[in-house]
């Protein structure tokens, strides 16, 4: 099986339909793989041996009428590239079900697997995830498909992550948008309070007092963009993690609970900055991903106290860190990645409380590791022999899935390993701003 790579050299793809090309790079995008296509072999070809790809795609099938000697046309291809480049890219072949021949000829030409059409897109992503693949990818596949690609099981904690975070996440993301039209925010608070629409109205005329019973609109400038966005949030984390912190009191009409004590680092996050700020909302996203892990704390027994401690210790010092690093990115120019400085700091320690909640002895091993002053490059040698998984890997897991927040996904990865990126030009930016964050 094929060696998994992170997609920084586009896909290739060589279909005899255009449309279908088009298909397959969009939906490839979508997933963060950059994918080029081509129905030319020439165009094709010359593309491969100038990218150097992570991948080929090369359509096998015959169009109805097409001359046998075409299939002589693909075999070539696949040659040239194993003759132009070797072993690699790997080099998967779609053919017809039922035409072992056209097959068995790409396979001693050099294919590397194979997928019968008509595909279907999620057949074809488990067929290419073994190759290139990206947390969007994997998030697309079940969690049996996950544990089977590769020769190493995928850890248990990252299964988890697709079973409770992953989900949660993306049901938050429908609640978090952000307009520079005041305008257009209101349209999106009203759309997503209308399950509440008479509850909020007369919550808001009771709290103020109103003579004349405003529509939904009036009252959610009544009741403030602040309020109305916390409120928002909270009531959709309450439902994505199932802890129903927040309902609406069927005797009083108001909010069970206060929304700002069900989403504080999300609030405090942004309360640090400032409303005003351009980190405004990558630092409500990434404190609402720690509110995210705050609750799901509470599966853990009685260790929730413990890791809620951490939680909140770790919080604080990541935003110190952050005003230092955001003062040394100033001193850098060209820091492209400079916005994502909140992001890398938050989501280590996101990475950091999700081992703490999975594993009973997480923070114990942490503790020790503090008192001996082991210094980072050697901390996630010794999570990863210890637990299959290191807090940056995690971290930079659920900076890929969250709202608004995947861009700083290559900084919190390679945090504490920057000479990792020195040799790839693409990831200069993630680069800089690693090197400001530990400035």
């Amino acid at each position: 099986m094929g060696q998994r790579s992170a997609p920084s050299n586009p896909i290739c793809l060589f279909f005899q339909r255009e449309g279908e090309t088009r298909e397959l790079v969009r939906t490839l995008s979508e997933l963060g793989i950059q994918g080029e296509g081509f129905d030319d072999p020439k165009e094709y070809l010359h593309r491969v041996n100038q990218a150097h790809p992570s991948l080929c795609i090369i359509d096998l099938t015959l169009q109805s009428g097409a001359e046998p000697k075409q299939a002589l046309v693909m075999i070539a291809i696949v040659k040239s590239i194993r003759k132009v480049l070797g072993p690699t890219p790997p080099i998967v072949g779609l053919t017809r079900k039922g035409d072992p021949l056209t097959r068995e000829a790409a396979r001693l030409a050099g294919v590397d697997d194979f997928v019968d059409k008509p595909f279907s897109y999620p057949r074809l992503l488990k067929a290419l995830a073994p190759y290139v693949s990206t947390p969007k990818l994997l998030q697309s596949l079940s969690v049996t498909d996950v544990q089977k690609i590769g020769a190493v099981a995928v850890p248990e904690l990252v299964t988890w992550f697709f079973d409770k975070i992953s989900p949660a996440m993306s049901g938050l993301s429908g609640s978090l948008e952000n307009y520079d039209q005041i305008e257009e925010q209101w349209k999106f608070y009203a759309e997503r309070m209308l399950p509440y629409r008479e509850l909020f109205i007369n919550m808001v005329s009771s709290l103020r007092k109103t003579e004349v019973k405003p529509d939904l609109i009036q009252s959610l400038r009544l009741y403030g963009v602040r309020n109305v966005r916390n409120l928002v949030v909270a009531t959709k984390i309450s439902e994505v993690t199932g802890a129903n912190v927040m309902q609406w009191s069927a005797k009083t009409g108001l909010p069970t609970s206060d929304a700002q004590k069900i989403i504080p680092y999300a609030v405090k996050a942004v309360d640090h900055f400032g409303e005003d700020s351009r980190y405004r909302e990558v630092a409500f996203n990434s404190g609402l991903i720690l509110d995210l892990l705050n609750l799901l704390a509470e599966s853990v027994g009685g260790r929730k106290s413990v890791v809620r401690k951490s939680l909140d210790q770790s919080f604080g010092e990541a935003l110190k860190r952050a005003d230092a690093a955001i003062a040394a990115g100033k001193k850098s120019k060209n820091l492209v990645l400079e916005l994502h400085i909140v992001t890398a700091f938050l989501m280590r320690v996101a990475g950091r409380i999700a081992m703490a909640i999975f594993f009973p002895d997480y923070l114990d091993l942490d503790g020790a590791l503090d008192k001996k002053s082991v210094p980072p490059v050697l901390r996630h040698i010794i999570e990863e022999e210890k637990f299959k998984v290191s807090h940056n890997l995690v971290g930079a897991l659920i900076c890929q899935g969250a709202p608004e927040l995947g861009a700083a996904y290559q900084a919190v990865l390679f945090f504490d390993h920057p000479e990792l990126l020195e040799g790839d030009p693409d990831n200069k930016d993630a680069l800089d701003l690693v090197k400001a964050c530990n400035r």
